[in-house]
């Protein structure tokens, strides 16, 4: 994904009178109206599955019959999309990345690995900016909070008071639904595997957005 692409979708912002979401639904931003970000992360095996288990439903949605009968809502169908994956960019990211394809080639799954750093790499070069007013790559320098999604599960009042501190905006006192974490799926990997992606994460990630995933090392 290009700069210019990520940004275009950090600019766009849906219109309920569209109802679901589609492409009809987004509309864009003009340069200068964001004026803070919320950089929210989620362990990266947590969210690479989650989001594979959220494609599986868009099938659903779509009527894709023959998609959903070969990937499953499950470890096994996960790890045949990875292997597509992987298999269809292997001679694209060959080419890409030269010497550094070294370090995708043994990680399982590694293209939606990658495809994890980059979407939050991405978002650290946008909101850091390029100057006053920002350019056609970028925001000008905005106020960015970073957040943990599990944060919400361990801490829902400080991370709900740290929020709404960060946008200014009144603490309303009344009674939240209660947090439901989504699920995690560590026991996909094995902690070989794990090790191998957190390397590559280290490797390709911007040191500020290594020093976010940290903590999840030892989880």
């Amino acid at each position: 994904m290009s700069k210019e692409t990520f940004l275009a979708g950090c600019r766009s912002s849906r219109n309920e009178e569209f109802g679901d979401y589609n492409d009809e639904s987004m509309e864009g931003q003009r340069p200068g109206v964001v004026k803070k970000a919320i950089h929210l992360m989620r362990d990266p095996i947590d969210n690479i599955v989650s989001n594979y288990r959220l494609e599986v439903k868009k099938f659903g949605r779509k009527n894709q019959t023959l998609l959903m009968k070969h990937f499953t809502n499950d470890e096994e169908g996960f790890f045949k999309f990875c292997a597509v994956a992987d298999k269809k960019w292997q001679q694209r990211d060959k080419q890409l990345f030269g010497n550094d394809f070294a370090k995708l080639r043994p990680v399982r799954c590694h293209n939606l690995f990658y495809r994890w750093v980059q979407w939050h790499n991405l978002a650290y070069e946008v909101t850091e900016g390029a100057g006053e007013g920002g350019s056609s790559t970028s925001m000008k320098h905005i106020p960015t909070l970073d957040l943990h999604y599990e944060d919400y599960g361990t801490d829902f009042v400080e991370t709900k008071k740290k929020l709404f501190g960060f946008l200014e905006l009144e603490s309303i006192d009344v009674e939240f639904h209660e947090f439901v974490a989504g699920k995690t799926y560590r026991d996909y990997f094995t902690k070989k595997e794990q090790a191998k992606i957190f390397d590559l994460i280290k490797y390709f990630a911007k040191p500020q957005i290594w020093d976010m995933t940290k903590r999840y090392l030892d989880s």
